[in-house]
């Protein structure tokens, strides 16, 4: 990326870069994944964007794969677990 400065000033990693020439900037926190884990395969169709907190879970179940849409399935499994966990958290239980 540049001729001077800090190793991560003058480089940047691929799929990063095709990213943020597609959507614009990465936020903080989050980080770029590949769909079909061939981090060699960086077209734009097989990279996606999710938390930190989401890349752990995913390595922690297991829910990455070599299939894109099971890697995809997975994804959303996370965010729907996530999601009622917060909202279990904000609603009061009424089940008594």
């Amino acid at each position: 990326v540049k001729e001077r400065g800090g190793q991560w000033d003058r480089w940047a990693l691929l799929h990063r870069k095709v990213w943020e020439e597609v959507h614009g900037s990465i936020p903080d926190g989050y980080a770029v994944g590949f769909r079909d884990q061939d981090k060699t395969n960086c077209c734009i169709e097989n990279l996606f964007l999710l938390t930190f907190e989401e890349n752990v879970v995913m390595n922690h179940q297991g829910y990455r794969s070599q299939n894109p849409e099971l890697t995809d399935a997975g994804l959303m499994t996370v965010r729907l677990k996530r999601a009622i966990s917060k909202r279990r958290k904000r609603v009061p239980n009424n089940d008594k």
